[in-house]
């Protein structure tokens, strides 16, 4: 996996998944298409399910994210069956093929130990989206986004 742009990849998930969050003087979306701007005309390849589960980046999150901001998310679709095998066998190859990863959550364990996820928590931090992360439900905060007390999603 490239590791230039954990940074970036965490402020693409923020608006994916935050975009809907409730209005705040400035909420961790608002910060993150701000924060990101700085890398506009760059492309970031993230995998994703292949079929239906992929027209979200490909037709709304992904546009919007490159409206807002200049990066063009491609997204390279991968059967679900092979998407832990080709993103394990991927980070062994070293390629830096995928900046950013669709993982099922029961994986993050094993691709953790594994040193394929970037730990993510410096950048929360910096960017002040702690105190955002606790309008996520604890079932996906706390089961499905870390690991040992890591926050990797």
């Amino acid at each position: 996996m490239r590791r230039r742009m954990p940074e970036l990849a965490l402020l693409a998930g923020i608006l994916v998944l935050g975009a809907h969050a409730q209005a705040q003087e400035q909420s961790a979306a608002d910060r993150a298409v701000e924060a990101a701007k700085q890398y506009a005309g760059t492309t970031l390849n993230i995998t994703w399910e292949a079929g239906l589960q992929a027209l979200d980046p490909l037709n709304f999150s992904g546009p919007m994210w490159e409206e807002l901001t200049g990066i063009k998310i491609n997204v390279v679709e991968v059967p679900i069956a092979e998407l832990f095998t080709k993103t394990l066998a991927e980070h062994r190859a070293g390629t830096g093929a995928y900046d950013l990863l669709n993982v099922v959550p029961a994986w993050i364990p094993d691709l953790a130990e594994a040193g394929v996820l970037e730990p993510l928590d410096q950048y929360v931090d910096k960017h002040g989206y702690r105190e955002e992360l606790q309008d996520i439900a604890p079932v996906y905060r706390d089961n499905q986004m870390t690991y040992q007390g890591t926050i990797y999603a």
